[in-house]
């Protein structure tokens, strides 16, 4: 199905579009990141939605948003990367209302994808573990995942910035699910009673691939080897600051397309 784009000059008011998530302690974390976003934005009516688990669907929150006489809606993606899911299901969602009301306006801001600040972001998260990698440790970046041949590129792309910035040999990019090198895998083969595994979740929100993450870090304790968690995206302000501008490449375009 063809989805609904227009020109839009002025967006009035913004849909944030999170992915959503069986976990509770993930849905509050998504809601309450959201809504410090919503304090930096200057926007009439500022909405969550979720694309699954979590309620409101695209549908029921753009429905409200339009029941309060909203005719400008920017459609902002909470989301790392851009994948061909994201980019039907979004859209697709959004058409079960948005082509029974032809008079509202709407526009598809941008995920965050390959930023410039991102390796100094993964660095951060590095350094918040509170212990400094050595020459023989490893750093894992994990990122969750996917069938989109482009987000992984993108996201090996950031890692691989990270490991030139850090000047640090041994970084590995790897998955939780869908992509190779497989997290478990090189987790495992990285374990050493000599050195330590950095890994670092290339997650935005706690849910159950962060808690996975968690239980294979205790386990490698366990074990009498070295493993240290870094915190997730979410926890850094300067994540933040990439979203803003995100918003704002989208606000200032006459027409954006997801």
């Amino acid at each position: 199905m063809e989805s609904v784009f227009r020109n839009v000059m002025t967006l009035k008011s913004i849909l944030y579009v999170c992915h959503g998530t069986q976990s509770d302690a993930g849905q509050r974390e998504a809601k309450a990141y959201v809504h410090k976003l919503q304090g930096q934005v200057e926007a009439t009516i500022q909405s969550t939605a979720f694309l699954e688990f979590t309620p409101p669907t695209i549908p029921e929150a753009l429905d409200m948003m339009i029941r309060k006489e909203i005719r400008d809606i920017l459609i902002m993606p909470i989301l790392l990367f851009s994948t061909e899911h994201h980019q039907q299901a979004i859209p697709e969602a959004a058409d079960r209302i948005l082509l029974q009301k032809p008079h509202v306006r709407t526009a598809y801001g941008q995920a965050i994808q390959v930023h410039q600040k991102i390796p100094t972001l993964i660095e951060q998260q590095v350094k918040q573990s509170g212990k400094t990698p050595g020459p023989d440790d490893t750093i894992l970046v994990v990122d969750m995942g996917s069938q989109d041949q482009q987000a992984k590129e993108d996201f090996e792309e950031l890692v691989e910035a990270f490991r030139y910035r850090s000047g640090h040999q041994h970084v590995i990019a790897c998955y939780l699910t869908k992509q190779e090198p497989s997290f478990s895998e090189t987790f495992q083969s990285a374990l050493s009673p000599h050195s330590t595994v950095f890994v670092v979740p290339y997650l935005l929100f706690t849910g159950f691939p962060l808690e996975h993450l968690q239980k294979k870090v205790r386990e490698a304790k366990q074990q009498k080897t070295s493993a240290i968690l870094c915190p997730h995206l979410s926890t850094l302000p300067e994540l933040r600051d990439i979203w803003i501008e995100r918003i704002n490449e989208a606000l200032a375009l006459e027409e954006y397309q997801f």
